[in-house]
C-alpha cells in the first residue's frame, strides 16, 4: 500500500499540470491559515485535509475543489518556490465566493476566519468527481463543427 501511494505520487508529480499538488502551497496554505496561534481544532483539520484542501478526491491531482480552482487562476508549478506570490494567490482569492455563481454564497475568506475549509467540507472533498469523459467532449465537438458547416 505504502509502494503505490509512494509511486501515485511520483507520477503525480512528474505529471504536473498548473498549480498541481505540492507541499511547497500546502507549507504556505498552512503557515498562513493554520499556524500556532489559529484554532488548535482547525489545524489539526488542516493538517488532515492535506491535498484535499485544494483537490477532490485523490484519482487524479488534476481535479480541483471550488478553492484549488481559484488557485489554479493565480499559481503555476513554476510558483512552487516562490513563497512570497503563493501567499499572494492565497491572499488574493479570499474575496472570491465558493461558488461563483451564487452572490449569497460565502468567499473563502469567510470559510477560513469560520475555522472551516476553504475548498468545503472534508468528507466531500474526498470524493472522487464523476471521470472526466473526453469522447463525449470530443463528439460535441465534432457535433458542432458540422453542424456549422451546414449553415
Amino acid at each position: 500500500m505504502v509502494g503505490r501511494v509512494a509511486v501515485c505520487v511520483v507520477l503525480a508529480v512528474g505529471w504536473a499540470k498548473p498549480a498541481n499538488a505540492y507541499n511547497e502551497f500546502q507549507k504556505e496554505f498552512l503557515k498562513t491559515y493554520a499556524g500556532r496561534d489559529t484554532d488548535k481544532g482547525f489545524r489539526r483539520l488542516a493538517k488532515k485535509a492535506k491535498c484535499y484542501a485544494c483537490h477532490q478526491g485523490k484519482e487524479d491531482r488534476t481535479n480541483y475543489n471550488p478553492y484549488g480552482l481559484a488557485l489554479c487562476e493565480h499559481l503555476t508549478e513554476d510558483d512552487k518556490k516562490d513563497k512570497a506570490k503563493i501567499v499572494a494567490a492565497l491572499r488574493a482569492v479570499e474575496p472570491e465566493r465558493f461558488d461563483p455563481s451564487d452572490d449569497a454564497s460565502r468567499t473563502f475568506g469567510e470559510m477560513l476566519a469560520a475555522y472551516e475549509l476553504p475548498g468545503g467540507l472534508l468528507e466531500d472533498c474526498k470524493v472522487e468527481p464523476p471521470p472526466k469523459d473526453k469522447t463525449d467532449s470530443e463528439e460535441s465537438s465534432t457535433e458542432s463543427d458540422s453542424s456549422s458547416s451546414e449553415d
